[in-house]
């Protein structure tokens, strides 16, 4: 499933932050680690230089791997252009075939924001392909254990097309051995529909005992069939903004990766840059892996 995960670098070591985890996850698929470096001029000192880097940048993947037992399992090489960078790495993973693309929100001196507004925002925007943003460091506890992803969230709005990151996040649980943990938000409404208008209740209390009902009948349909794969899954509800309960469910419950389709509910508006999946990915310093979703 991860057979090809391409890692945009821009030279520094801020931007390596996502190695621990593209190599967790390269250990247990397999995959093939590409990492690419895109150069604004074609100079030759800059060509030298960038391509020194990206030979040191491979062994230190390597010595990731290593520590992981993973090294004859897995194969790392790396790829060197000249031009607009997001637009040679979209168009590079697009040529060969990336299952994932991994890339850190900053990069450069680490003080600036690397993406959310530049490369990543716009890889994450155009890209046909998974994409996984890490924002910090990674956990040293968790790094000492070597078990980056223990816990996985999977947020969901009750409809097929928001499912679009079950498949992905389940097949990291698998080989990962994480917990999947299911969550359904259900906003509020002041008013209710009547086939006469829109009538308002006195209380919302009602309103949201119901909505919890059906959302958890929902969510353990879900859970049934993903138990059925030997996933150690749970359920949970939450009242509230969507994207704000997301953020405080991660930051609470140690979760240790948010998967999140790109669309929600009608297909029709967009998740990612439009709503919630545009706050989590500004907020929080939970990585976030964003599965492209096809409107039905």
């Amino acid at each position: 499933m991860f057979e090809q995960i391409v890692l945009p670098l821009d030279g520094s070591t801020a931007a390596e932050i996502t190695f621990p985890y593209v190599a967790e996850i390269a250990s247990r698929f397999g995959s093939r680690i590409i990492l690419i470096r895109v150069c604004s001029s074609s100079d030759p000192l800059t060509i030298n230089e960038s391509r020194s880097y990206l030979k040191g940048a491979a062994g230190r993947m390597n010595n990731q791997l290593d520590e992981l037992q993973a090294r004859n399992e897995t194969e790392v090489t790396f790829e060197l252009r000249v031009g607009v960078p997001a637009v040679e790495i979209i168009n590079y993973a697009s040529q060969t075939v990336c299952d994932l693309v991994a890339i850190a929100s900053r990069g450069e001196s680490g003080d600036k924001r690397w993406p959310l507004g530049n490369v990543a925002a716009k890889v994450l925007r155009s890209s046909s392909f998974p994409t996984l943003l890490v924002r910090k460091r990674a956990n040293e506890k968790a790094l000492k254990e070597r078990k980056l992803i223990k816990k996985i969230l999977v947020p969901l709005d009750g409809s097929q097309i928001g499912e679009a990151a079950i498949p992905l996040a389940s097949a990291l649980a698998v080989k990962l051995q994480a917990e999947l943990e299911l969550l359904q938000v259900i906003e509020p409404s002041k008013y209710v529909p009547f086939s006469e208008g829109m009538v308002s209740l006195p209380s919302l209390h009602q309103y949201e005992e119901i909505a919890n009902q059906i959302a958890l009948e929902y969510l353990n349909k879900k859970r049934e069939l993903l138990m059925s794969e030997d996933i150690d899954v749970s359920v949970v509800t939450a009242t509230g903004s969507a994207a704000d309960q997301i953020i405080d469910y991660s930051r609470t419950n140690d979760i240790d990766l948010i998967a999140l389709p790109s669309h929600g509910r009608s297909g029709i508006g967009r998740w990612v840059f439009g709503s919630v999946t545009d706050k989590v990915l500004h907020a929080g310093d939970t990585p976030v892996m964003v599965i492209r979703s096809k409107p039905l």
